[in-house]
């Protein structure tokens, strides 16, 4: 699988068509659509703005290999056997339904909250 094909994979995940995706990450549709195809190597500023719009792994944009999560700044942490599944659970979705869980969250912290 190519960096371009990746991309895609993004884009598809979160539901754009190229128009949208290529606004979102400051780029022309036409560049969009060479990167998908393969024709050019998407610059690095727009890995940048692809990493940070829909927070993916810049490593596995650009290598497609993924890092487990206990390889990396978490090794140190003290976050638990059960804390690092829902990470790894969480990093896996879509921006869209991280958003989603995120607001989840929100709410059934909202509602444990004591009344005074």
């Amino acid at each position: 699988m190519s960096v371009g094909d990746r991309v895609k994979m993004i884009r598809k995940a979160n539901q754009l068509n190229q128009k949208s995706f290529s606004e979102t990450i400051g780029v022309s549709q036409g560049t969009l659509s060479d990167i998908e195809s393969g024709k050019c190597y998407p610059s690095f500023d727009t890995l940048m703005s692809i990493k940070g719009s829909f927070s993916c792994d810049l490593n596995w944009l650009v290598s497609g290999e993924i890092l487990e999560a206990k390889d990396t700044l978490f090794t140190s942490s003290n976050l638990d056997d059960l804390e690092m599944e829902l990470l790894q659970s969480y990093r896996s979705l879509p921006v869209l339904e991280q958003q989603e869980l995120i607001e989840i969250t929100k709410i059934k912290m909202a509602l444990k909250r004591p009344k005074y």
